[in-house]
């Protein structure tokens, strides 16, 4: 079957948003999963070492059943995707910022410090996880955010005496890194703010080149391309059909009423032969007051009734509007079934031949090639 033109992009691309979400759940089923078992390996690792501390001690438990929750929303309501991407970003930022604060207590430099150390390689993945896990905007603030109350901590610890001389260079070095990777973070998306932008407008420019303007209906561009990918083998059982349509005298209603009137015609034909025809079915303008209409996998005959319908449905609906003058517009058609090894052009030549016998006929009706 031949798939439908796709429609202009809207403003919102609900497919994409879904599609987006679809992966989100991919990205992060694993990764709360993994964090789950670092979880619990790190806790393992304290209590064998006979170090668990007491903040940890209930902390380690918490972090593992909200990752393992999140494993399982998003496991059995994969829509609820957007809360989970709040709640994972919010517990490794809390939790970490609870062993800042817990580290940033201690007495003693931070400098050869184990545990102050490994946290701060750490610091991060929270600003990282934002960017992956929130929106653009909410990913900026919070990161800023969650920088802003580092520095805060830090400043406290080199003014307080707990603070050791050694600690400003590490700490300094750590918050001009943290600073430099959300720059980094911000500007990638930026860049695939960018490459999204760009790719919508390109998108719009192969439907705008594949459209008629006028009657939003394919154009003679496009309507060529799917006859091409008709004809090639393997050969199609039962073959396409094309529908060769003219508006009869329609240069009597340019002249009469006006191009505009005779632009109001045309919309009003090809909005008709939408709602007659099926979704798989091709409806391009082919050119002037023509129209051609592909059937894909309908017999001869079917084709035949249905162009028959399909007369008349026009005829009735265009009994108004601009056509009213004319007392609806009629179409002659001209109908053809491809043939085997037939080429594009000689099939189109067949159905135009039987366009123009069916308007030298006195018009107003079907002729079958």
């Amino acid at each position: 079957m031949v798939p439908p033109l796709p429609p202009p992009a809207p403003s919102v691309d609900l497919s994409a948003e879904q599609a987006f979400d679809r992966l989100m759940v991919r990205v992060m089923v694993p990764l709360f999963a993994v964090g789950t078992l670092v979880i619990a390996l790190l806790w393992w690792m304290e209590v064998s070492e006979g170090r668990l501390s007491v903040v940890n001690r209930y902390a380690y438990p918490a972090m593992g059943v909200v990752y393992a929750s999140c494993v399982a929303v998003l496991w059995r309501w994969p829509r609820c995707v957007g809360a989970v991407r709040w709640v994972g970003f919010l517990a490794v930022a809390v939790s970490q910022l609870g062993e800042l604060a817990i580290e940033l207590l201690q007495v003693g430099p931070l400098i050869g410090n184990y545990d102050a150390i490994t946290l701060l390689t750490w610091l991060p993945l929270i600003h990282a996880l934002a960017f992956i896990l929130l929106d653009s905007r909410a990913a900026v603030w919070s990161a800023c955010i969650i920088l802003l109350l580092v520095a805060a901590g830090f400043a406290w610890r080199l003014t307080s005496p707990l603070g050791q001389g050694k600690d400003v260079a590490l700490l300094l070095n750590v918050l001009a890194s943290h600073a430099v990777f959300i720059v980094c973070l911000t500007g990638w998306l930026q860049m695939k703010r960018l490459l999204s932008r760009q790719h919508g407008v390109a998108q719009q420019l192969r439907v705008l080149a594949a459209t008629d303007s006028l009657t939003g209906l394919a154009n003679r561009r496009q309507a060529v391309v799917v006859l091409g990918g008709l004809v090639r083998p393997p050969p199609r059982v039962p073959p396409p059909v094309a529908l060769l349509c003219d508006i009869d005298h329609f240069k009597h209603v340019n002249d009469r009423l006006g191009h505009e009137a005779g632009d109001q015609v045309l919309a009003e034909v090809a909005e008709a032969l939408l709602r007659a025809t099926r979704s798989s079915d091709l409806v391009a303008r082919w050119g002037g007051e023509e129209f051609l209409i592909v059937l894909p996998g309908t017999p001869l005959p079917e084709a035949i009734e249905l162009a028959e319908r399909l007369r008349q449905r026009v005829a009735a609906a265009t009994a108004q509007g601009a056509a009213l003058a004319l007392g609806g517009a009629t179409l002659s058609v001209g109908i053809a079934a491809h043939r085997a090894d037939e080429s594009v052009t000689d099939w189109l030549r067949r159905t135009d031949a039987a366009l123009y016998r069916a308007k030298n006929a006195g018009r107003d009706r079907c002729e079958a090639a």
